[in-house]
């Protein structure tokens, strides 16, 4: 059986379809039959164009007549006559399909949206449409999974036949899965994201060795936000100072001089952690997290980023992680966002990750991919990749950090208060 979902978006009224066929030709006939009523073929750029429609008599008159000749192949496909039916007359709508296995998100649902209100309210939606389309574009390149929004156990469930993605060995080689193992760091507020296929010994050395940097990296954020880890909220100490989160924001305890006199605006603070880090450890954490939640077939291709996080290949260099602080955080747990690249386009990384924690975003290139022809440290060749992923441009204000240095190295905040609408922040 072959199956093939597409979505229809409007204010009124959507619906997920999903297409069901006996055989590959039948399913090629319906999604040729479908492209040809909603979708424009771009024959110079030889691509596919997705734009905003809208329902008339003439665009009714043939979906009914598509209905007509290929309900047979498959009888869902009655379900767009009853939904077009009760759209209103003249109504803007999305015909949105399942690409390269990516199916439609809660991002992407946003920008649909604001599309369809910026329509029904007689404003510019050219903006929007913009967004929309360096969207697809995206997506026609690359497919994309979100991880940490929902409870997934990730691999395979059974003990005895399950082989560790990170040293390939099993039962039988002596290794254990007593332990439950957590695809991100519990400690950041995992406690959905299960990976079967991480061994005891593999998930106690990583507790020891890259966890532990990017787990105080971010703890004072996760202080902050009232992130709930292993053993719930956790105070930020360092020296010299002590954050604790309470009912009604934050408690900062100093025993050292600030950067800035009390009272001052701005006023600034330097948090000093009391433990040096090593950033190379924090992208490897990273990368880890990324390599838990893809496909098992997928890791064929990251045998040398295996081998690096392990510790058993060096990297003087790695590519740049891309920054952002959000306006308005909201999030409570860690999210990870995945994108596999599904064309031959060289000049683009093959996997791409995007780490979302409470107030902020990374967006990191996973090294050492066998799919991969560069290696995305010059800035030719990254800025190559950050001008296609044209939306995250529009998102704010990015930092590009380099987290290639190995040796431990003092580690420490600095937070600036602002006069904001008469108030200190």
């Amino acid at each position: 059986m072959y199956s093939w979902e597409f979505n229809l978006i409007a204010l009124s009224n959507s619906a997920l379809v999903k297409v069901e066929t006996t055989t590959e030709e039948k399913m090629y006939s319906i999604i040729n039959g479908l492209y040809e009523l909603f979708i424009n073929v771009n024959s110079e750029r030889q691509k596919l164009e997705f734009g905003v429609l809208q329902k008339t008599p003439d665009l009714y008159n043939s979906i009914k007549g598509l209905i007509n000749q290929q309900s047979e192949l498959s009888p869902t496909l009655n379900k767009l006559v009853d939904y077009f039916r009760n759209l209103n007359e003249n109504e803007y709508f999305y015909f949105i399909p399942e690409m390269n296995g990516s199916k439609l998100n809660s991002e992407m649902m946003r920008w649909v949206n604001a599309c369809l209100i910026s329509l029904h309210d007689n404003k510019n939606v050219d903006k929007v449409h913009e967004e929309l389309r360096d969207y697809w574009n995206i997506r026609e390149v690359y497919s994309l999974e979100t991880f940490g929004k929902h409870r997934e156990v990730i691999g395979e469930p059974n003990k005895q036949i399950r082989i560790c993605r990170f040293c390939k060995k099993g039962i039988i080689d002596g290794v254990t899965f007593k332990t439950k193992a957590h695809a991100i760091s519990e400690a950041l507020g995992n406690k959905d994201l299960i990976l079967c296929e991480e061994c005891d010994q593999c998930n106690n050395k990583f507790g020891k060795t890259i966890e532990p940097d990017i787990i105080s990296f971010l703890s004072l954020y996760r202080t902050m936000f009232g992130v709930k880890g292993k053993g719930g909220e956790k105070d930020f100490k360092g020296k010299l100072f002590h954050v604790t989160r309470t009912g009604s924001g934050l408690n900062v305890k100093i025993n050292g001089k600030p950067e800035s006199e009390p009272g001052t605006m701005p006023y600034r603070l330097r948090f000093q952690a009391d433990t040096k880090l090593v950033s190379q450890n924090i992208y490897k954490a990273l990368c880890k997290y990324f390599l838990s939640v893809v496909k098992t077939s997928e890791l064929i291709f990251f045998q040398k980023t295996i081998d690096w996080i392990n510790g058993d290949v060096d990297l003087d260099f790695l590519p740049v992680i891309a920054e952002l602080m959000y306006n308005n955080p909201s999030m409570s747990t860690p999210i990870l966002r995945t994108y596999i690249r599904t064309d031959s386009d060289e000049t683009l990384p093959y996997a791409v990750g995007e780490f979302h924690f409470t107030a902020y975003m990374y967006v990191f290139i996973v090294p050492l991919c066998s799919n991969d022809t560069k290696k995305f440290i010059n800035g030719e060749e990254y800025m190559r990749f950050w001008s296609f992923f044209k939306t995250y441009h529009e998102m704010g204000e990015w930092k590009y950090r380099d987290f290639s240095a190995k040796e431990p190295k003092d580690f420490g905040i600095s937070l600036k208060f602002v006069e904001n609408d008469g108030h200190k922040n």
